[in-house]
C-alpha cells in the first residue's frame, strides 16, 4: 500500500476515533472552519436550520408534474444487472435542466446566503438500482454504496436526490444517519470503516428516504454516514451533485449538467494540506467580497 493510503487510512481512524467523522483530518479541520467563519446560520429558512442540524432535509418542493414530460424518455443503458444509468436524449436532458434551475431557483438562493458561496449543479445523475441477492453487509464486496460511509469531500459538495417513483421501505431507500446521531451509530455499530462495522436496524439513528413521486431530499453526504438500501424489484433515482463554488463566473445556464465536470467536483476535494488552505481562502475572499458588494 502506498505510502499516502496509509496516511490517510491513519487520519480517517483518526477522525472516526476523536471526531465522529469518516474523513481526513484535514478535511475535518476545513469542515470546521469553514463552519465557524463563513456559514450563515442566520437564514430565515426552516430547510436550512433543519439541514443545519442534521446534514439532511426533505425539501418542500415536488417534481412530479415537470417529470411526467421526461419520465418515458428515460431508457435504462447496457444490461446491468445491480445498477443501470437511465439515459435521456439532448433535448430531453435540456429541457430537464431548465426544469431544475427554474423549480430549484429559491433553494440555490437560500443555499448561496447559508455556504456564502455560488451553487452550482456539477452533475446531473439519472440511475435504477436493481435487487440483488446474496449480500452480507460489510463482509462482501459492495455493489453500489450500499454500505454505510460517507463520500470523501468537504462540506461544500452535497447531493440533492429527486424520485423518479414513489419509494417505500422495500424500494431500497437511502438510509442516513443525522451529523447529531453519527457517535452513537459508531459506538452501537462498533464501526471502523465501511467494511468493518455490525449491521444495526435501530430505527431511533436511522432515517430512511422514503417518499413520493417526485420528493426532493438534501442532504450532506460528506457530513451524514450513509449507505443506499437494496430494492425488493428496483428503485429510480435523479441525483444532483452540487458545488458551493468561491467561483463566481460559473454559470449553471451554461454548464452541461449532465456531464461529470470532474474539474469543479474535484476542487471539494483537496488533496493536500496546501490545498485545503488555499480553497478556504477562496471562500474568505469570496465571503469578503460579497459582504462589500
Amino acid at each position: 500500500m502506498a505510502l499516502h493510503k496509509i496516511l490517510n487510512k491513519i487520519s480517517i481512524n483518526l477522525s472516526i476515533k476523536f471526531f465522529g467523522a469518516r474523513l481526513p483530518l484535514s478535511y475535518v479541520f476545513f469542515n470546521t472552519i469553514f463552519k465557524r467563519f463563513i456559514i450563515n446560520k442566520s437564514v430565515e429558512s426552516e430547510f436550512i436550520k433543519k439541514y443545519y442540524d442534521d446534514g439532511y432535509v426533505k425539501l418542500d418542493l415536488n417534481l412530479a408534474d415537470e417529470l411526467d414530460h421526461i419520465k418515458d424518455k428515460m431508457l435504462p443503458e447496457g444490461n446491468n444487472e445491480k445498477k443501470q444509468i437511465l439515459k435521456l436524449d439532448d433535448v430531453t436532458q435540456n429541457d430537464l435542466k431548465k426544469i431544475l434551475i427554474k423549480k430549484f431557483d429559491k433553494t440555490f438562493k437560500d443555499l448561496e446566503k447559508y455556504f456564502n458561496s455560488n451553487i452550482i449543479i456539477a452533475n446531473a445523475n439519472l440511475f435504477r438500482n436493481h435487487h440483488v441477492t446474496d449480500i452480507v453487509e460489510g463482509k462482501s464486496e459492495q455493489v453500489y454504496s450500499n454500505y454505510y460511509h460517507n463520500d470523501g469531500y468537504v462540506l461544500t459538495y452535497f447531493k440533492i436526490f429527486i424520485n423518479l417513483m414513489d419509494v417505500s421501505d422495500k424500494d431500497g431507500p437511502l438510509h442516513i444517519i443525522s451529523k447529531k446521531k453519527t457517535k452513537a451509530f459508531f459506538n452501537e455499530a462498533k464501526y471502523k470503516d465501511r467494511y468493518d462495522y455490525i449491521p444495526i436496524e435501530n430505527e431511533k439513528l436511522i432515517y430512511k428516504n422514503t417518499g413520493k413521486y417526485g420528493d426532493c431530499f438534501l442532504f450532506s453526504t460528506p457530513e451524514c454516514i450513509h449507505k443506499a438500501g437494496i430494492p425488493d424489484n428496483y428503485r429510480d433515482m435523479l441525483q444532483l451533485t452540487l458545488i458551493a463554488s468561491p467561483d463566481k463566473n460559473i454559470n449553471n445556464e451554461d454548464l452541461d449538467v449532465f456531464k461529470e465536470n470532474s474539474d469543479i467536483i474535484f476542487t471539494t476535494k483537496p488533496y493536500t494540506v496546501i490545498k485545503v488552505f488555499n480553497l478556504l481562502l477562496k471562500h474568505f475572499d469570496f465571503r469578503k467580497k460579497s459582504l462589500i458588494s
